[in-house]
């Protein structure tokens, strides 16, 4: 599991995250969290970092959401809501809803560990468009997003 993904995925040396330092590494250099092995890094945000793996004991792609130390030493009730988060995300169930399949804290990291989905968040969808020189999403293609935000929010309300 996970090769094609893999194959469309850019490879990338995590030994220089810096946020993943602390981790420590498997026979093939990877860091590893919560026992999953960190691939790559497909997502960069203001508050945390989601990186590809492969859950060993489900045999599942996996995103994990890291949560840096230094957040979470700003803001000492940050992790608490994050772990509120996660746990009213798990229990919503809705093939609009990312699962959430654990949460935790290992090495001074807060992480989520989520079903991996493949393809471009609609953000990123939008950037490539705008970028593009186009500043308009087509109409299916924008009532598709908005549909199935909206029944995602609908299942976690």
């Amino acid at each position: 599991m996970g090769d094609s993904i893999l194959a469309s995925m850019a490879q990338e040396n995590l030994a220089e995250d810096p946020l993943l330092v602390p981790l420590h590494r498997d026979e093939e250099g990877r860091p590893v969290l919560g026992g999953i092995p960190l691939v790559c890094r497909v997502l960069r945000g203001g508050m945390e970092a989601v990186y590809y793996g492969v859950h060993p004991r489900l045999d599942a792609e996996v995103a994990v959401r890291v949560l840096p130390l230094s957040l979470a030493k700003g803001d000492p009730g940050l992790p608490a809501r994050l772990a509120d988060l996660a746990r009213l995300a798990q229990e919503v169930e809705d093939e609009h809803v990312v699962r959430i399949l654990e949460f935790d804290k290992e090495a001074g990291l807060h992480f989520i560990v989520m079903e991996y989905i493949a393809g471009d968040s609609t953000g990123v969808m939008l950037r490539r468009l705008m970028t593009s020189g186009r500043s308009t999403l087509p109409e299916l293609d924008a009532l598709s997003c908005i549909t199935s935000a909206t029944r995602g929010l609908a299942a976690a309300h």
